[in-house]
């Protein structure tokens, strides 16, 4: 969430354009947002693949960053693409957590999540700041961004081969799939939970069917 920060004076500085143009392309940001976030959760909820999803966002967010910094093509076309990544990568973050964490912890990961996003979003915007304080320019920003996109793609590879290393692998496997396999701690939480209480059940009803057993023997 940092370019959106530099984004409007980033295309002032590098295209020439007046505010209202700036403003107007760095708005697009958010084009596929809105149809792309439900999109990519309806896919990846039937057909798996999530952290694959998250490694070609992260691609595709280096080559768009590469274009804006290293390029003059329009900004329109890097900033659609930027678009479409920012429309994937938050919304499967959010889908792996009840994967990762037992159901009963759920308020506080996604609690903590939040702070490292506060944190990240606080102390990167500080870095960015600096950074173009230092070099007067937008370059060296861009290239840390590239950067930090790059640090995720790696992040990602090694998610997915952990990931392949357990018997589970419920990362990159369909929510449906999960809940007929019981897999992923949150749903084996949830299970398990499930056969306590069906024991129980059975219990109570093996000791009704004895006490109606007994007393049609005593009658």
């Amino acid at each position: 969430h940092l370019f959106p920060n530099i984004s409007g004076h980033f295309l002032h500085q590098r295209w020439g354009m007046n505010p209202a143009e700036a403003g107007y392309v760095s708005s697009l940001l958010s084009a596929f947002v809105v149809v792309g976030a439900p999109l990519t959760g309806y896919v990846i909820d039937r057909t798996g693949g999530q952290l694959y999803v998250v490694l070609a966002a992260s691609v595709l967010a280096c080559y768009a960053y590469y274009l804006l910094n290293y390029t003059f093509m329009d900004p329109v076309y890097p900033i659609l693409l930027l678009s479409l990544a920012e429309s994937c990568v938050p919304t499967i973050l959010m889908a792996l957590m009840p994967l990762a964490v037992p159901r009963s912890s759920y308020g506080i990961a996604f609690g903590i999540a939040e702070i490292f996003d506060a944190v990240g979003s606080i102390t990167g915007n500080i870095l960015m700041g600096y950074i173009r304080d230092a070099t007067q320019s937008y370059r060296q920003c861009m290239d840390f961004i590239i950067l930090l996109n790059l640090v995720c793609f790696c992040l990602t590879v090694i998610l997915i081969i952990l990931d392949r290393t357990t018997e589970e692998q419920v990362l990159n496997t369909a929510w449906h799939q999960l809940a007929l396999k019981g897999k992923g701690r949150g749903l084996g939480v949830e299970r398990g939970r499930q056969k306590k209480l069906m024991k129980v059940k059975r219990a109570r009803d093996a000791k009704r069917e004895k006490r109606r057993s007994g007393v049609a023997a005593n009658k």
